[in-house]
Protein backbone atom coordinates (compact mmCIF):
# COMPACT_ATOMS: atom_id res chain seq x y z
CA UNK A 1 0.00 0.00 0.00
CA UNK A 2 2.79 2.58 0.90
CA UNK A 3 4.43 1.45 -2.38
CA UNK A 4 1.41 2.20 -4.59
CA UNK A 5 0.46 6.29 -2.16
CA UNK A 6 4.93 6.45 -3.07
CA UNK A 7 4.29 5.77 -6.77
CA UNK A 8 0.83 7.67 -6.87
CA UNK A 9 2.56 10.94 -5.65
CA UNK A 10 5.84 10.31 -7.68
CA UNK A 11 3.15 10.30 -10.98
CA UNK A 12 1.13 13.41 -9.51
CA UNK A 13 4.23 15.19 -8.61
CA UNK A 14 5.97 14.55 -12.07
CA UNK A 15 2.39 15.98 -13.94
CA UNK A 16 2.62 18.86 -11.64
CA UNK A 17 6.12 19.09 -12.86
CA UNK A 18 5.99 18.89 -16.48
CA UNK A 19 2.59 21.02 -16.54
CA UNK A 20 5.15 23.99 -14.57
CA UNK A 21 7.71 23.16 -17.33
CA UNK A 22 5.47 23.69 -20.55
CA UNK A 23 3.74 26.56 -18.86
CA UNK A 24 7.54 28.22 -18.24
CA UNK A 25 8.20 27.30 -21.77
CA UNK A 26 5.56 29.10 -23.05
CA UNK A 27 5.86 31.95 -21.00
CA UNK A 28 9.11 32.38 -22.80
CA UNK A 29 8.28 31.54 -26.68
CA UNK A 30 5.97 34.19 -25.83
CA UNK A 31 8.46 37.50 -24.53
CA UNK A 32 10.79 35.47 -27.43
CA UNK A 33 7.92 36.65 -29.65
CA UNK A 34 7.27 40.29 -28.35
CA UNK A 35 10.92 40.80 -28.79
CA UNK A 36 11.16 39.91 -32.17
CA UNK A 37 7.80 41.78 -32.98
CA UNK A 38 9.46 45.23 -31.66
CA UNK A 39 12.52 44.59 -33.31
CA UNK A 40 10.59 44.15 -36.73
CA UNK A 41 8.59 47.51 -35.97
CA UNK A 42 11.66 49.28 -35.13
CA UNK A 43 13.42 48.12 -38.31
CA UNK A 44 10.22 48.67 -40.12
CA UNK A 45 9.75 52.26 -39.25
CA UNK A 46 13.79 52.57 -40.03
CA UNK A 47 13.02 51.44 -43.47
CA UNK A 48 10.01 54.05 -44.10
CA UNK A 49 12.54 56.61 -42.49
CA UNK A 50 15.03 55.87 -44.46
CA UNK A 51 13.18 55.52 -47.68
CA UNK A 52 11.67 59.10 -46.75
CA UNK A 53 14.93 60.30 -46.60
CA UNK A 54 15.92 59.54 -49.80
CA UNK A 55 13.18 60.30 -51.68
CA UNK A 56 13.14 63.75 -49.96
CA UNK A 57 17.25 63.92 -50.69
CA UNK A 58 16.66 63.17 -54.56
CA UNK A 59 14.07 65.61 -54.83
CA UNK A 60 16.33 68.14 -53.34
CA UNK A 61 19.39 67.12 -55.80
CA UNK A 62 16.34 67.51 -58.71
CA UNK A 63 15.63 71.17 -58.09
CA UNK A 64 19.13 72.13 -57.49
CA UNK A 65 20.05 70.88 -60.84
CA UNK A 66 17.21 72.49 -62.00
CA UNK A 67 17.82 75.72 -60.28
CA UNK A 68 21.45 75.61 -61.32
CA UNK A 69 20.73 74.76 -64.80
CA UNK A 70 18.32 77.84 -64.92
CA UNK A 71 21.45 79.87 -62.97
CA UNK A 72 19.17 80.69 -60.22
CA UNK A 73 22.26 80.62 -57.76
CA UNK A 74 20.89 82.56 -55.41
CA UNK A 75 17.98 79.62 -55.15
CA UNK A 76 20.51 77.13 -54.83
CA UNK A 77 22.17 78.74 -52.20
CA UNK A 78 18.89 79.78 -50.51
CA UNK A 79 17.83 75.34 -50.47
CA UNK A 80 21.47 74.49 -49.34
CA UNK A 81 21.85 77.20 -46.39
CA UNK A 82 17.89 75.77 -45.83
CA UNK A 83 18.70 72.05 -45.94
CA UNK A 84 22.17 72.87 -43.75
CA UNK A 85 20.29 74.40 -40.89
CA UNK A 86 17.68 71.40 -40.90
CA UNK A 87 20.27 68.76 -41.04
CA UNK A 88 21.78 70.75 -38.31
CA UNK A 89 19.15 71.41 -35.68
CA UNK A 90 18.22 68.89 -32.90
CA UNK A 91 16.09 65.93 -33.57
Amino acid sequence: MMTATLLLLTVIFYFIVSGILREMETIQKNRMLEMQQSQYIKQQNYIQTTATERHNFRQTIRTLESLAEAKDYEAVMNIIKQETRFRESPA
